[in-house]
């Protein structure tokens, strides 16, 4: 058990410097100042029981010249070392009856709505949550087909469902089969153009786009005019260069 300063602990007569905690504890108002000796078997309850007994205080803190609040354990305190003692008993005194009442149980305030407090304004609007629990009828639909002239400006669609084509479906380029005469014939007469002339009839104008074979023209790709074509020779398909039987 530790004692005061002016009173060894018997134990500690022979004991080294690493076993022992000499300390000095003051008042947080620097009214009382005493000096402990504390050994390693000291426990915390110990070491509070003795600051408890000497200060005269129930619940206490113990800060250090740093402002840290210690455990207060023998491996807490440094040997000469100067520690503050903080006074918690009045902290954790109970309230009377009466005072709790007055104090932590205040009156409830009545706090005027926006409506109230300006008549002249009108009446809150709905949130969307109130909104949502409530019922809102669906509007019936006219009896009559004609439309105004606002739905049809604002939906055309709608209007122009009735008078609408049918929808074209495409397929797919392998889907078609292309007949090799059929299309030699229509490659190798290019597109004619009419145009005027200055006599005032009119003359078939050749159109400059490159004659291809089928192959590239079904790629859409320009044709290298080579006898046969190069592009077709590579993989193995017949050329349909036009007036020309390459394979």
């Amino acid at each position: 058990m530790s004692t005061y300063q002016t009173h060894p602990h018997p134990s500690s007569l022979n004991l080294p410097p690493i076993m022992l905690r000499k300390i000095e504890v003051t008042t947080q108002d620097q009214t009382q100042k005493q000096k402990f000796r504390f050994v390693q078997s000291d426990t915390k309850a110990d070491i509070r029981d003795e600051l408890a007994k000497e200060f005269n205080m129930d619940r206490f803190s113990l800060v250090d010249p740093d402002g840290n609040i210690i455990t207060g354990t023998f491996d807490s305190l440094e040997d000469t070392k100067n520690y503050i003692i903080v006074d918690r008993t009045r902290v954790h005194t109970p309230v009377s009856s009466t005072f709790a009442e007055t104090e932590t149980s205040p009156q409830p305030v009545k706090r005027e709505t926006e409506d109230e407090a300006n008549p002249r304004r009108g009446k809150r609007k709905p949130s969307w949550m109130e909104i949502g629990r409530r019922h809102i009828p669906f509007a019936k639909k006219r009896a009559s087909t004609t439309t105004s002239a606002a739905s049809d400006f604002s939906n055309p669609s709608r209007s122009n469902s009735a008078n609408a084509e049918p929808r074209r479906v495409t397929l797919p380029v392998s889907t078609f089969k292309i007949d090799p005469q059929t299309e030699q014939s229509s490659t190798s007469m290019p597109p004619q153009i009419e145009s005027s002339n200055s006599s005032g009839g009119k003359v078939p104008k050749i159109s400059r786009t490159q004659q291809v074979c089928a192959r590239c023209k079904k790629l859409k790709r320009k044709c290298d005019r080579g006898r046969p074509c190069e592009r077709c020779k590579k993989s193995a398909v017949e050329c349909t260069y036009p007036g020309d039987e390459c394979l």
